[in-house]
């Protein structure tokens, strides 16, 4: 039998130099099968693991995704003022990870105290559902929420909120020029709009003597 036949029967895999074999000549327990990645979409990715080191770069953990807080929390809160009356407050959160949307309503049954040293007190509210991210280096005051009120006050009725640093508290200020960063940071710890600028809240017509507004903030945890 000459070397040609010999070689037709007992194939060895030294003679396999070059070329291609269909799927069809393969034993799927026999070999272990090349795959071809070069037209690889994310949507053909439907289990399994990558290594870290395929990422490219900038590379990173691929723990680190899986780490990610994507909880999601629904749930009420009570927004406090430290002035004045209210009925009919009610409030909502929803929480993703360490951000909060917060929304609430009230109506004001009794406008803020503006006797005597009442008037320059600053009006401040809290009751937030959860603590915010503390901040313990650089500015004192830091900002870590931001937000939206309405109300019926004549002294600019669109008001700014913000939410400083470990704290479930929130205040106020003008978003038109007045008082946008008068007292920051003194009584109170927060500062903008005092009493005597809210003193206008409730109305006869308890449909105009609503609050209302927005708040969104980063939690410590």
């Amino acid at each position: 039998m000459s070397t040609y036949e010999a070689n037709r029967y007992a194939f060895p895999a030294t003679a396999i130099t070059a070329g291609t074999f269909d799927n069809a000549r393969l034993s799927s327990g026999s070999v272990t099968q090349h795959v071809d990645l070069t037209a690889l979409s994310a949507s053909n990715l439907t289990s399994g693991t990558i290594p870290d080191a395929r990422y490219g770069t900038p590379t990173f953990s691929g723990a680190n995704i899986t780490n990610l807080s994507t909880t999601t929390v629904t749930g009420t809160w009570t927004p406090t003022f430290s002035s004045g009356s209210y009925s009919n407050i009610s409030g909502h959160y929803q929480k993703v990870g360490q951000h909060v949307f917060c929304q609430f309503e009230c109506q004001v049954t009794a406008n803020p105290s503006i006797s005597g040293s009442n008037a320059d007190a600053h009006f401040n509210m809290g009751g937030l559902p959860f603590t915010s991210i503390s901040i313990s280096s650089g500015h004192t005051n830091w900002l870590v929420g931001t937000g939206h009120m309405n109300s019926r006050v004549q002294i600019n009725s669109n008001h700014d909120v913000y939410v400083k640093d470990n704290s479930t508290g929130w205040g106020l200020h003008s978003d038109q020029g007045y008082r946008q960063t008068a007292y920051f940071g003194t009584t109170g710890g927060y500062g903008g709009l005092r009493n005597y600028d809210m003193r206008a809240m409730k109305n006869d017509d308890v449909n105009e003597s609503w609050l209302y507004g927005k708040i969104f903030y980063v939690a410590n945890s």
